[in-house]
């Protein structure tokens, strides 16, 4: 069996409109944001979920996991497939650049996982930067995450750097499409 792709290239528009939409759903429901959720299940599922945190303080929990099932979620089903063979056939993605970068059998979840949260991670700094969080209230010490269901890779990696390196002020886009680098 061939190793499957995921092509987040191809996948940009309808991850950054549920981006867009999951912010303006927040904006007309109100709260101040003091954490910022991207979650993924991909073993067997294939969902993401951005949780808008309205708690006074964002803390690292597992209140993000029910909007698999309640909440507002993306499905991306090819996503799950690759990850669901990759450890015995491997994975190749098409990065946002157009490039493609490849890991290889029994390289590991993380391996896998990392690829893909740190993908997620530069889709929101890209909303950041498209100015998609302009008219959403966010706390001054908004942290950013990404979790994985099954704790494959999570960011930050170190629980010590939650409110630190993870502050929303901190991200930056370093979004490049293959359109924008043929330019």
């Amino acid at each position: 069996m061939a190793k499957k792709t995921i092509d987040f290239l191809a996948d940009l528009p309808k991850v950054q409109k549920f981006i867009d939409k999951r912010v303006r759903d927040q904006v007309n429901a109100g709260g101040d944001v003091a954490g910022i959720v991207i979650g993924m299940k991909l073993c067997q599922a294939g969902f993401l979920v951005l949780r808008l945190n309205t708690d006074e303080q964002h803390e690292r929990d597992e209140q993000w996991m029910e909007e698999l099932d309640a909440g507002p979620s993306l499905k991306l089903p090819a996503w799950s497939k690759a990850y669901m063979e990759s450890a015995d056939h491997g994975i190749e993605f098409i990065m946002l650049n157009g490039s493609k970068k490849k890991v290889a059998p029994g390289a590991g979840d993380n391996a896998v996982v990392s690829v893909i949260g740190k993908t997620m991670l530069a889709i929101l700094g890209d909303a950041k930067a498209r100015g998609v969080f302009k008219s959403l209230p966010i706390t001054k010490d908004c942290q950013v995450e990404f979790r994985e269901f099954d704790w494959m890779w999570e960011w930050p990696e170190n629980e010590e750097d939650l409110g630190e390196t993870n502050l929303f002020r901190k991200l930056r886009s370093t979004l490049i499409t293959a359109s924008q680098s043929d330019k």
